[in-house]
């Protein structure tokens, strides 16, 4: 069984029990994977035939119908060639936006909260200082990628059935080529800090920040839209998908929108191609699920029951009422879905980044030792460049990219790092980059912490209008140049983003190879933590490529 993310650990927790009751007479395996992610492997096994091979799963639950929908649509299958049978919804939690305290109490203490409202105060920097008394930084939304978020996309749904001025409350197609909403749309985007492929990112990072300072945490964001179960996790401290799990300085509230929102209803699908027994079981485990015992599980850990009400301790540790929520945009069907999320493309923020990678002799070492690669083994540098050169198409057409590469000799004066291609949109820059990122070659130290601050001032300095602005890292070592004479101290004041403007350069370090752990990581994390962006590991050959897609999944 594939199930989404937010509820898979209790799954694997209840589909233990479920398999030492007398119906659990086989296995059930319970696989994490994010709601949009499954689409794109599900859509690409099922087009090419195998049905439910290997490959596939015999259930699939992702966090909402929604997905359901964009199946049908990328894989032109309905009814029974896609799925045996549709069951119902197992646990359910809302689309809200997540405000900080302080900020939902004065954002909802004389009216309610609508996308209108949201998108006047992304548009009116004056009125939003008014209201924020001028201590809570610019107004920024955190947004994450409809391609891969549910919240991304159901929010993006309702920001249409909001905002459209044809058919309020609703959402078509031809709103998709409406200019006035998309202009509307577009502004709503230009107050996103940067993006991310889950809603669990922008939480990892407002923890990081909370941990700092009550008032850092207030500055990271204004608004997030979000599962009403994440609040709750994020505001018990239950977030075993980051490395800070105290419970928050400043606890988040989930508002649900008056316009209306989306419920994310966990529906229960066995996929067409699965045996007979594995019907039936699936049956059995799904009517298992809907128990009272097993929903008491659900809801326990902040998900709504299936009426629609909230746990009471749920509730008061939100600081909401338990009862249902009665306004809901209705879904629209996957052709449309498919139409909104192919106009993100054009309202999206665009991205202004630097490739900074380093090129200095370690990176000539193999993948697994720290000595140089043998003659036909591939060095740490090769696998770089191919990830690298593949991770080009992971842009958006609208994006900016550029190169640098550093490394050093101690004893020059020379700068560590130079630029191999400006920064231009990706769609005429990328033969360009590619050809500049097959040129590398190692030699010298690695002259970290100079070239981020070079970087970081330049982007900075160089870049006018709304971008989100990023400096990707890729080194496979600690700074190591003139005897440490630029200090960690200084680079982290050199890009703080503490009481910078609303879109300030963030960087996004990847540890690459076999040392990839231990300081080198936490030096790196500090690096991200304080210019707003995040670190990820990448110990080996195979996760390199998968970590570049998610980091470039911010922009």
């Amino acid at each position: 069984m594939m199930s989404s993310t937010e509820k898979a650990v209790l799954l694997k927790a209840l589909a233990q029990e479920f398999v030492q009751t007398p119906a659990g007479c086989y296995q059930v395996e319970i696989t994490a994977t994010g709601s949009g992610a499954a689409l794109t492997a599900l859509a690409g096994g099922l087009r090419a035939g195998t049905g439910s091979a290997a490959d596939l799963p015999e259930v699939w639950s992702p966090a909402s119908s929604v997905w359901y929908r964009l199946l049908e649509r990328r894989t032109d299958k309905s009814g029974k060639a896609l799925f045996d049978e549709v069951l119902a919804p197992i646990t359910q939690t809302p689309l809200v936006i997540a405000l900080p305290k302080p900020i939902a109490e004065e954002l909802t203490k004389t009216e309610p909260l609508t996308w209108d409202r949201i998108l006047g105060l992304a548009n009116d920097p004056a009125a939003w200082k008014e209201l924020s008394k001028d201590q809570w930084g610019p107004f920024t939304l955190g947004k994450t990628n409809p391609n891969f978020s549910t919240a991304g996309l159901t929010s993006l749904l309702t920001e249409y059935a909001a905002l459209s001025t044809a058919n309020p409350g609703a959402i078509s197609e031809p709103d998709t080529r409406d200019g006035v909403l998309q202009e509307k749309l577009k502004t709503l985007e230009l107050a996103t800090i940067h993006y991310g492929k889950t809603t669990l990112d922008y939480l990892c990072k407002l923890a990081a920040a909370d941990k700092d300072s009550a008032a850092n945490a207030l500055r990271y964001v204004s608004a997030v839209p979000v599962e009403e179960k994440s609040v709750y996790d994020y505001n018990s401290g239950n977030r075993d998908w980051c490395e800070h799990k105290l419970e928050p300085k400043v606890p988040l509230v989930p508002v649900a929108l008056a316009d209306g929102t989306i419920m994310s209803d966990s529906p229960f699908a066995v996929l067409a191609g699965a045996t007979p027994d594995q019907v039936a079981l699936a049956h059995q485990f799904h009517a298992w699920l809907g128990e009272q015992d097993q929903q008491k599980t659900f809801t326990e850990a902040g998900f709504r029951h299936l009426d629609g009400t909230l746990d009471e301790a749920v509730a008061k540790e939100l600081g909401v009422t338990k009862t249902p929520l009665t306004k809901f945009t209705q879904l629209p069907d996957g052709l449309v879905i498919d139409a909104v999320l192919n106009s993100w493309e054009n309202i999206r923020k665009p991205a202004r980044v630097l490739l900074v990678v380093d090129t200095s002799l370690s990176m000539k070492y193999s993948m697994i030792d720290n000595v140089p690669a043998e003659t036909g083994e591939e060095s740490r540098l090769d696998r770089a460049k191919d990830a690298l050169t593949s991770s080009l198409a992971d842009f958006s057409r609208r994006d900016e990219v550029g190169l640098w590469t550093f490394s050093g000799d101690s004893s020059s004066s020379d700068k560590p790092y130079r630029e191999v291609v400006a920064p231009g949109l990706i769609d005429t820059k990328g033969e360009e980059l590619a050809s500049g990122i097959n040129r590398m070659q190692p030699s010298g130290a690695t002259a970290l912490y100079v070239t981020i601050a070079a970087a970081h001032d330049w982007l900075e300095k160089s870049t006018t209008g709304s971008y989100i602005k990023a400096v990707i890292v890729l080194t496979d070592g600690a700074d190591a140049y003139k005897g440490g004479a630029y200090k960690q101290s200084q680079l982290t004041q050199a890009i703080s983003a503490s009481g910078a403007a609303r879109d300030p350069v963030r960087v996004f370090p990847i540890a690459y190879g076999v040392d990839a752990k231990g300081e080198m990581l936490e030096q790196l994390g500090t690096i991200a933590s304080v210019s707003g962006g995040g670190s990820y590991p990448a110990v080996d050959r195979s996760t390199i490529r998968e970590v570049l897609l998610e980091v470039i999944s911010n922009f």
